[in-house]
């Protein structure tokens, strides 16, 4: 784990309140895999306190990509750094995905499409054609749709309003797509993970998730990101996770 100085080199506006934020950190980059995520102090000051997690969209080179929205003050101060500014970074940190038993199906919920990203790229360069499932309200929230195609995977949308792609949920049309031979990998809002593990426990299909959680300290100290166990007891987001089997855990 690096702990340290990382530059600034493009902060891209994607859509609104959403943005590809791209760092300098070749200590980061060599070694995550897909999957983990970093925490960001988003000033050089100690105001914000808590630094921020976010997931590797992407590494490119000694670049690191995240992709992320203004939700709060912190974001918005990060939306506003430009290149050449310098963050402080920490990380990679946490499990990432492991390799396929079956078809790997992505399934993205808005910013959850950020570590699949990621994923996609690594399951092609290990030989498999990931399909992937991006979902959103509207047309305007499918800005993941780039990063994926960059990737070269085949994606299929859904909006909640119909605007384009399936009309409704990406669950709906993981219900319609999904095979036994798939093995599926997820990310999105924890509703929507609820009725991914509950289709693919229907089906008997294995499942990965990517959950997010608030946390402080990113190493399994504070105890800040617990999550609740099916076998009882409690495991840690930043520690035992991001991601985790969709078996594991109380949704």
């Amino acid at each position: 784990m690096f702990e340290g100085k990382a530059y600034v080199t493009a902060n891209v506006f994607m859509a609104p309140s959403t943005f590809l934020l791209k760092i300098k950190a070749p200590a980061v980059s060599q070694e995550a895999e897909p999957g983990q995520f970093v925490l960001l102090r988003v000033s050089l000051s100690y105001d914000p306190l808590l630094r921020r997690p976010f997931s590797i969209c992407r590494t490119v080179g000694e670049e690191v990509e995240i992709l992320y929205k203004v939700v709060g003050r912190g974001t918005l101060l990060l939306s506003e750094a430009g290149p050449g500014e310098e963050l402080e970074v920490m990380g990679p940190l946490g499990r990432g995905f492991t390799s396929p038993r079956g078809t790997p199906l992505l399934v993205a919920g808005g910013m959850g499409v950020a570590p699949l990203v990621f994923w996609a790229g690594k399951l092609r360069n290990m030989g498999y054609e990931p399909e992937v499932l991006l979902g959103a309200a509207t047309s305007g929230g499918l800005f993941g749709r780039k990063l994926l195609a960059d990737v070269g995977v085949r994606v299929e949308v859904a909006t909640e309003d119909g605007s384009e792609g399936f009309a409704g949920t990406v669950t709906e049309l993981l219900g319609r797509v999904l095979e036994p031979s798939h093995h599926v990998y997820a990310c999105g809002p924890r509703g929507m993970l609820r009725e991914v593990v509950a289709l693919t426990e229907e089906m008997e299909v294995p499942c990965q998730i990517s959950v997010e959680e608030v946390m402080a300290c990113g190493v399994g100290a504070c105890m800040g990101c617990a999550v609740r166990a099916r076998e009882g007891g409690y495991l840690l987001v930043c520690k035992d996770g991001p991601v985790f089997d969709g078996r594991e855990l109380v949704l």
